[in-house]
């Protein structure tokens, strides 16, 4: 056993040499969406770029939120020059103004008064830098200068905004989609890692969880009675293209543990965002994990001829990358339309065929029904080679169907087939089950479904319920032992670790089977009541002494600084 202390191999792994983006429209929506991941991967070498597609001008000027931008991500350890502003318009759900979404010939007017893009505090916008010029506020140039910077950045990694009820962000979102598949039409070995998150349901409108517990909790699956503007089952998350069970989580740094917020850095960066506020959202964005869903971008159907049985002319929309489309961006509840390759209602039997110039490694396809397929039983069969290679059950309202192959094909034709009509958004196919991935597998620690790190109990207690999450490995190849006099026995998937008699640090490691540079080791604390009580009693100070002077930067920012 190492010493006392927590650790994961998460934040010892090598990332040199890689490029990750981060994406989002206004300035804050960085620690939104990824809070200490920032500084996570830039201790593991990464090279980090922020990029905002927004000014944040929509009551705010733009030089105040640039300033509190390059603030906020200086203590995240990102560099001014890794900061960059595509410079268009902030806008909301009650804008006067047309949003740039609709703006296909006419430049959009912004709440600021501008139409093209422009920068602040000496920072030109990105098409500026790169093209000597600036770009009139219409829908075509907002996705062409995302494609602009995927090609000037060529990440690795993204990290994007997803579908959240602000204007700005399901644009960026939808924008981000079309604008990826673009770049890959050009540039077919452009297959980047890319992760999706949302800003709100599960940060800034999420639950005020930080000071519940002496032991940071873990980001809540959202419910609709209990989330601000968040739609249950009519929301994208909601909805099934989304599964809690299929996020994938990422692991908080030492310093963003809790119990208090007036030690965290992170909490320092939340708070230099003064003209948002944002100080009052910490205990909602500060958790025991970051959340995201992946979404593959290596799939080989790009590069093949496709037909379909019928409809053909809207087969495109099976290689496009979306899986729905809007009309209404401004409304607070999603209005998801289908994206989708509809059979028509005679075709009894739809079938769609890909065929390449070469033959492929196929091990896995995966299919997206469209949003508004409703049929809960709709079969499908894989041939290659003529030869059926599976079968599976298309679920409806947008969620995957993922089949994996027993065994790995190797074949220019693929054949897909329907019992009855389908309404299909996205197919994919690839040559492996999992896609490269520059960060390395991972093992975490839980209790009760939260990753813990320090975790404090009372010394009365006798033993610990745990269990563990994986991230590209399987569980079942995972070992887990404990120090001293302790003791651990496995039910399942879960595990019990039984304290010695005189335990009061119990180190818990878990490490992968056969290779000791994946693991994770906890550190379980058992404490007196009274020591409990004192730290919840702390903890309880630190809440309100941040109150207080967070009501005071609140009020000389309104006095003073607003300009």
């Amino acid at each position: 056993m190492n010493n006392k202390t927590c650790d994961n191999s998460f934040f010892h792994q090598s990332l040199a040499d890689t490029n990750a983006l981060v994406l989002v429209p206004h300035q804050d929506d960085e620690i939104n969406l990824m809070r200490d991941l920032l500084v996570s991967l830039q201790n593991c070498g990464a090279t980090v770029y922020v990029a905002y597609t927004t000014n944040g001008d929509y009551s705010v000027p733009a030089n105040v939120r640039y300033k509190e931008a390059i603030e906020s991500l200086r203590l995240l350890g990102v560099p001014k020059e890794q900061i960059i502003f595509l410079g268009y318009g902030d806008s909301f759900n009650t804008a006067p103004h047309q949003h740039i979404f609709y703006a296909d010939s006419e430049p959009a007017l912004s709440n600021a008064g501008c139409r093209e893009t422009y920068g602040a505090e000496g920072i030109e916008e990105l098409v500026y830098q790169l093209k000597g010029h600036h770009h009139g506020y219409l829908k075509a140039n907002y996705i062409a200068d995302i494609e602009l910077l995927l090609q000037h950045i060529n990440p690795a990694i993204i990290f994007g905004i997803d579908y959240d009820t602000h204007p700005d962000h399901k644009m960026l979102s939808l924008g981000l989609d079309t604008a990826l598949r673009r770049v890959q039409a050009n540039n077919p070995s452009f297959m980047p890692i890319l992760y999706k998150g949302f800003a709100y349901v599960t940060a800034f409108h999420s639950y005020h969880d930080f000071y519940d517990s002496l032991n940071l909790e873990s980001i809540k699956e959202p419910r609709e009675s209990e989330i601000y503007h968040y739609f249950g089952d009519r929301d994208v998350y909601g909805s099934s293209i989304y599964q809690w069970s299929d996020r994938v989580r990422f692991p908080v740094n030492e310093s963003n543990r809790g119990p208090f917020l007036w030690k965290s850095p992170l909490f320092k960066a939340i708070k230099a965002h003064t003209s948002q506020s944002f100080g009052f959202k910490a205990s909602a964005v500060m958790n025991s994990d970051i959340v995201f869903w992946q979404r593959r971008t290596d799939s080989i159907t790009y590069d093949a001829k496709l037909e379909v049985s019928s409809r053909a002319d809207t087969k495109d929309r099976l290689v496009d990358f979306k899986l729905f489309d809007i009309s209404d961006i401004n409304s607070l509840e999603p209005v998801l339309d289908s994206l989708a390759w509809k059979s028509s209602d005679d075709d009894t039997q739809p079938s769609i065929q890909l065929t390449w110039a070469t033959r492929q490694d196929i091990r896995q396809i995966v299919l997206y029904s469209s949003i508004h397929f409703h049929e809960p039983s709709r079969k499908c069969s894989v041939y290659i080679d003529d030869q059926q290679a599976g079968t599976g059950i298309v679920p409806p309202n947008g969620q995957p169907l993922v089949l994996t192959l027993d065994r790995m094909y190797h074949s220019d034709q693929l054949c897909i087939v329907f019992d009855g009509p389908i309404g299909l958004a996205e197919l994919e196919v690839y040559a492996t089950v999992v896609q490269h991935n520059s960060l390395r597998p991972f093992i975490k620690i839980m209790k009760d479904d939260n990753f813990i790190y320090d975790y404090y109990i009372d010394d009365q207690e006798l033993s610990l319920d745990i269990s563990l999450y994986t991230y590209m490995v399987d569980a079942s190849d995972t070992i887990l032992s404990v120090d001293g006099e302790n003791s651990i026995m496995q039910h399942g998937d879960r595990y019990i670790v039984h304290f010695g008699p005189k335990a009061n640090k119990v180190i818990v490691r878990a490490t992968l089977n056969g290779s000791e540079a994946c693991y994770d080791q906890v550190v379980i604390h058992r404490v007196s009541k009274q020591a409990l009580a004192m730290r919840k009693g702390l903890q309880q100070l630190d809440k309100y002494a941040n109150l207080f002077f967070l009501r005071l930067r609140r009020k000389w920012y309104h006095l003073f600084q607003k300009q």
